[in-house]
């Protein structure tokens, strides 16, 4: 039996212990606390700020803008999607708040990355649930949300690694056979992205 994988009959509760997780018999998940950022000041060219979703399930997002203040170009949208097989993973992980505030400065663009609800409390397809309502919420907020205000709702593009990889490929061929649904949100193409990759030949 692999090592990270034990059923512990020694405990008080019999549960499911991963590197990073543990999922006790009466129903608590307890996950390992990873460095975060919630450092929402300007860093001198980019931004970043957290918006709700839905406070009923709850779904919440991160924004991520680069200083082009002054400019009245319209600028593509990036949603993007984290890793984490399900079962975690944030937008408020250190790795993502430093690589995707990097993105909107290198590619002029904006990328609203969105933390949906992870597994086992919340069981599949309602990741997937959580990518259309963060679809459903920009359609609708693009006109009334600053930080959207120059969002061109014709160049949205879905992106994750792992997990995130996966719900931004099932997503888009789900939009393209709807796409009335979305009306006037265009989503042109979807991309995974190898995080490990981008880190080795970063440095």
């Amino acid at each position: 039996m692999s090592s990270l994988y034990m059923i512990d009959q020694m405990s008080s509760f019999t549960h499911v212990k991963l590197s990073f997780l543990q999922i006790f018999s009466n129903g608590l998940v307890k996950r390992v606390e990873w460095e975060t950022s919630n450092d929402l000041s300007s860093n001198g060219y980019k931004y970043s700020k957290d918006v709700i979703i839905d406070s009923t399930k709850p779904i919440s997002a991160r924004i991520f803008l680069s200083d082009t203040l002054g400019s009245t170009c319209r600028l593509p949208v990036l949603v993007y999607f984290h890793g984490g097989c399900f079962i975690v993973g944030s937008t408020k992980w250190l790795g993502y708040h430093t690589f995707l505030g990097d993105f909107p400065v290198a590619s002029q663009s904006i990328v609203l990355s969105v933390d949906y609800r992870l597994a086992p409390e919340n069981r599949l397809p309602i990741a997937y649930d959580d990518c259309y309502s963060s679809l459903e919420w920009l359609n609708c907020q693009a006109s009334s949300e600053p930080w959207l205000e120059r969002a061109d709702l014709s160049r949205v593009f879905l992106s994750g690694d792992s997990a995130g990889g996966i719900i931004s490929k099932l997503s888009a061929d789900e939009i393209d056979a709807t796409s009335q649904n979305y009306h006037p949100l265009l989503i042109l193409d979807f991309r995974i992205i190898n995080l490990l990759l981008l880190s080795s030949t970063s440095n």
